[in-house]
């Protein structure tokens, strides 16, 4: 049986821009090989189900304590990534983990052992608080650098829900799971090397066109700041409607980017 220890998991997702702790021992964390295989070939996203809040300390000790070893009844690692409310990534393990457990066909996973075939990764997350675009748009540009970092096809990315056998809902909002379709979408349109810089010229550009839009959509147009006026009409990528398009989702993050970079 093959089984892999991802020491050069710090630099695949150091690859996507983000912030990235090593939660101490990560580099010899893993199930033991009698326990299974490892060899990857793609991700699977998941939410904790605990409510942590906001609150780097608390999430900091909750990686390296229920992320890292577990329960009495599922020994850790639970994963290899913990994913912060702010995008902070946190290296949990680099060998097996227990977090997909049985799985059926679903992308590139096979039908039996999902600990073998993947990497996971558990957004702090109660899947009842919402997810901020910040955390959204952390979980697109990590799956997006590892899949790059290993060679895999962006699409070998699925949820706990498409891949359980056992009804899981996660990632998801209040019992659904949320749409992967649009989480794929979302990933596919990650620049590579990280987060889209965009220059000051095409800013202004962007943001004159999607405010000339709005002004024309009909209805009167609120005495706003510039900035506020962008912020009221970003489009939420993390609707469940399966219609959402790859434009629409690359619009919010590029809103995003026009007030940061406009200072508005």
């Amino acid at each position: 049986m093959a089984y892999r220890m991802l020491t050069d998991l710090p630099a695949a997702c150091r690859s996507s821009g983000l912030k990235v702790v090593l939660v101490p021992g990560w580099n010899r964390r893993g199930r033991p090989a009698s326990t299974g295989s490892f060899s990857p070939r793609g991700v699977v996203a998941h939410h904790t189900g605990d409510s942590i809040g906001n609150n780097s300390s608390r999430e900091r000790a909750y990686a390296g304590g229920t992320l890292a070893s577990g329960f009495a009844s599922l020994p850790g690692p639970l994963c290899h990534i913990g994913l912060g409310r702010d995008g902070t990534v946190y290296i949990v393990a680099v060998g097996r983990a227990n977090h997909a457990g049985r799985v059926r066909n679903s992308g590139f996973m096979r039908a039996g052992d999902g600990n073998s075939q993947s990497i996971g990764i558990e957004a702090m997350n109660s899947g009842f608080e919402g997810w901020t675009d910040v955390q959204l748009d952390a979980y697109h540009s990590l799956c997006a650098a590892l899949c790059d970092h290993y060679g895999w096809p962006r699409r070998n990315v699925r949820s706990h829900a498409e891949v359980s056998t056992s009804g899981k809902w996660d990632p998801g909002i209040n019992y659904k799971p949320i749409s992967m379709t649009t989480f794929r979408r979302g990933v596919a349109a990650v620049k590579s090397g990280g987060i889209m810089a965009l220059s000051k010229r095409e800013a202004n550009a962007i943001a004159k066109a999607i405010l000339n839009y709005e002004m024309h959509g009909g209805g009167k147009v609120p005495r706003e700041s510039f900035g506020e006026r962008l912020r009221r009409i970003r489009i939420s990528s993390m609707e469940t409607n399966e219609s959402i398009t790859r434009e629409r989702g690359d619009t919010n993050k590029i809103l995003d980017r026009i007030v940061k970079k406009l200072g508005a």
